[in-house]
């Protein structure tokens, strides 16, 4: 089962969201939580920190400082492979966020989650996913960015 560690910059009660590029196979052009796939090591005491860090540095350019907090773990599929998603909050951390993969992220935006708009309540997660939605953590983003005000 494929991991990925996505994380949650706290900045001001905001959260930190890319816009993954289009021609990403999973999810290409939707809003989410930075992350992706796990890289094992066995010299490594802090696996799943230790993979926070890199892939924020490598999709967005900044820092990690501090301890990184657990935050929620959930599993999807993609296809027939498994994916175990782990979420963790960061608040402090040095530079300013920048797309610094451009083959992975094309927009990065901070939102205040208590001013996002939701799915219809009636909606499952799947029926909300098929209708161009995508929720990680209880954060429903859709393609359409005018829900990131």
């Amino acid at each position: 089962m494929p991991g990925r560690s996505l994380m949650r910059c706290g900045k001001d009660s905001r959260i930190l969201l890319i816009q993954r590029s289009a021609e990403e196979e999973h999810a290409g052009g939707l809003y989410s939580l930075p992350g992706g796939k796990m890289e094992f090591s066995p010299d490594s005491l802090h696996v799943l920190e230790d993979n926070v860090r890199r892939e924020i540095k490598e999709e967005i350019g900044i820092t990690l400082g501090g301890e990184l907090t657990y935050v929620h773990s959930s599993t999807f599929l993609i296809g027939d492979t498994q994916v175990l998603n782990l979420v963790f909050l960061a608040t402090d951390f040095t530079g300013e966020p920048w797309i610094r993969s451009p083959e992975e992220v094309s927009g990065i935006v901070w939102i205040d989650p208590g001013e996002q708009e939701g799915p219809d309540p009636s909606m499952d997660s799947r029926q909300y996913q098929e209708s161009g939605g995508m929720s990680y953590e209880n954060l429903f983003l859709t393609k359409n960015s005018n829900v990131l005000r």
